[in-house]
Order: C-alpha cells, then structure tokens, then sequence
C-alpha cells in the first residue's frame, strides 16, 4: 500500500510539472524581484503519520531573487511553511526560455513557469507535491 501511494503521489507530482505553457517575454525574472503567491491545491504524505495521505490547505507565501552571475537562489519569507528556505536557482535549461525557474534544495524542487508554481518534496520521511499562481511585483 505505501509503494502504491508513494508512487502515485510522484506520478501526479511529474504530471503537474510537464502541464503548463510558457510564455518567455511575458515571464522572465531578475535579480531583485518579488513574487507573491498562493497554493491551489497539493498534498504529502508522512512516515510518522503512517504515510496517510493528507491535502494541503490553501495559504499564501513570497520569495525573493537574490544572487549574482556566479550564484543565484530564492529566499522565502518568514512564516509558514517555506520560512527561512533558500533554493538554489539552476541556471541552464537547454530549451526552455528564460521564464522558467526551477529551483532545488536536499531534495525539494520549486518551479515557476508563467505564473503558475509546481513544488515537490522527496524524501526518506516525506513525499509531498502542491501547485499554486505567483504574481511579481
């Protein structure tokens, strides 16, 4: 039963990171730059919870771009559930445009492609996925 969960949670995790277009004039990022976004919908799943599956509650968080040309990341706000993160940016896609941002940290990926937000996390403890919008501002 938890291989069939885990392996369902991932399949729907790589389902909502393939789904969306880009539009690359529209969406690009730089240095600086603010996001605040909200969660839609998402789930995870926990080893001290006897791997239950449980649903995200919709909540609102920001992240800032910070870096320069050798290292880049996004920094999260404080409070709620990505307090005091930084991702690292990965800073080559061979053919995806410039409005697509994936960032990474011990096992969490964060993308942004448009507006829309795909998060995953996997781990030995934990396996969880949630989608939201971002607006820059």
């Amino acid at each position: 039963m938890e291989k069939q969960l885990s392996i369902t949670v991932l399949t729907c995790s790589a389902l909502l990171a393939l789904t969306n277009p880009v539009n690359a004039e529209k969406w690009s990022w730089s240095v600086g730059e603010v996001y605040y976004c909200e969660s839609e919908s998402g789930a995870f799943t926990r080893k001290d919870s006897d791997w239950e599956l449980t649903r995200w509650r919709p909540f609102k968080f920001r992240f800032k771009i910070e870096g320069n040309d050798d290292y880049l990341k996004i920094r999260f706000g404080e409070g709620g559930y990505f307090s005091g993160f930084a991702f690292d940016i990965e800073k080559t896609f061979y053919g995806y445009p410039s409005g697509y941002l994936e960032a990474s940290t011990l096992g969490m990926t964060f993308l942004l492609i448009g507006e829309r937000f795909k998060y995953v996390d996997i781990s030995e403890f934990e396996v969880s996925m949630m989608t939201g919008t971002c607006d820059k501002f």
